[in-house]
């Protein structure tokens, strides 16, 4: 009987590999876990200022707004007859 030179490679199927990534996921997350545990975790950056949005003045000139008048005051005599309700004539309004 002849003995062979070199052995009978094996052909590595889906679950070699599929083996082969949750280790190396283990491993890493076992890597990551020491360093975060012993050296902190990191501090959170301060957020970066806000841009100040420059303002444009309008391009069309405003149109100045015309005043109102002032509600006229009324005379005396008109408020007296408006709070007891009798009209000059003497006959209820």
């Amino acid at each position: 009987m002849s003995r062979r030179s070199k052995p009978k490679q094996t052909k590595r199927d889906w679950r070699w590999y599929l083996s082969l990534a949750l280790n190396g996921a283990v491993a890493l997350s076992m890597v990551l876990g020491t360093v975060f545990v012993f050296g902190g975790m990191p501090t959170p950056q301060a957020a970066p200022p806000t841009p100040e949005v420059p303002t444009i003045a309008p391009t069309a000139p405003v149109a100045p707004v015309a005043p109102t008048a002032p509600p006229p005051t009324p005379t005396p005599q008109a408020s007296a007859d408006a709070v007891t309700g009798i009209s000059r004539d003497g006959e209820f309004i």
